[in-house]
């Protein structure tokens, strides 16, 4: 049901004639409407001062293709030591089909614990 609230939305608000859309990790799980040629950008906050950054991972599931375009973190305007900044990443859509985008957000060297991680899972289908 909230998979359909969120396509739904997309289509109505989101304007899928858009060049970009915008996620945040606040999406959770999710799936969107999209047309071939647009971009989905997510903005991520991440602070590797303390040794949490995001593992982002996408693969599609069918036959379309994407091109990942960005993946940077970007520091604050006034960067001061421990101050987090933005995880950029972008992927523009080439073909029709559907692509999974999964973020997690933890220490790299210690396990990822779903309970306390952050982390979402992005289905976009692509017309």
């Amino acid at each position: 049901m909230k998979i359909w609230a969120v396509l739904l939305c997309c289509g109505l608000f989101c304007g899928c004639s858009s060049d970009e859309i915008v996620l945040t990790a606040d999406n959770g799980i999710s799936g969107i409407a999209a047309v071939k040629g647009q971009k989905i950008v997510w903005s991520l906050p991440e602070n590797p001062s303390t040794g949490y950054t995001w593992n982002i991972n996408a693969k599609t599931l069918d036959k379309a293709e994407f091109e990942v375009i960005e993946n940077k973190f970007v520091q604050p305007q006034n960067p001061m030591p421990g101050k987090g900044g933005e995880r950029l990443y972008k992927i523009k859509l080439l073909t029709k089909g559907k692509i999974l985008v999964e973020g997690k957000y933890f220490r790299q060297w210690e396990k990822f614990d779903r309970e306390k991680d952050k982390f979402f899972a992005t289905t976009i289908y692509v017309e």
